[in-house]
């Protein structure tokens, strides 16, 4: 008799445990939703976007021709870097643009002409300039919203700015 009067005291108190371990898990569950949906924002906001492109020379209509390989997104940030046209004799210039808007303009050292070091049979240092026929590169930036088309120009030592690609994404 002691025992069942004894149960039955914790009952109560087995109840209030049971529903209160409910309240506090489903208020866990819709804060950890409300993180989620900030991390989703959060990630929309600090985005990295790779493109890999393939530029070829065709000698016989001597022009470039540029492809892009591939893209891939990634969470992150950037560390804001200056990047001056000034530093290349040979260069590309990828104009970013979001909704017909300049959002990013990236100067990368162009790919098909490279100024090589090597030490010659004396074991002097020499500097070779190198042309090559095709040759892969890649970009990255911060996305502040969804790009729609990359323009690709070159600039070549002794030569006018030419464009050489309009991509569409």
């Amino acid at each position: 008799m002691v025992m069942v009067f004894c149960q039955m005291r914790f009952i109560p108190i087995f109840v209030l445990w049971v529903v209160l371990s409910i309240l506090m898990s489903s208020c866990t569950v819709a804060r950890k939703m409300e993180s989620d949906n900030s991390q989703v924002q959060q990630k929309d906001r600090d985005a990295i976007l790779f493109l890999v492109f393939k530029i070829s020379k065709d000698s016989v209509q001597d022009k470039k021709i540029i492809k892009l390989i591939s893209n891939t997104e990634s969470s992150g940030k950037l560390k804001p870097q200056a990047q001056l046209a000034a530093d290349y004799e040979n260069y590309l210039t990828i104009e970013v643009f979001e909704q017909k808007r300049l959002a990013n303009t990236i100067i990368i050292e162009h790919p098909l002409y490279k100024n090589v070091e090597y030490v010659n049979d004396q074991g002097m240092l020499e500097t070779k300039h190198v042309e090559l026929d095709q040759a892969e590169f890649f970009i990255r930036f911060l996305m502040t919203g969804t790009p729609t088309t990359i323009r690709i120009s070159e600039s070549l030592k002794g030569n006018a700015i030419r464009e050489l690609e309009t991509i569409s994404l």
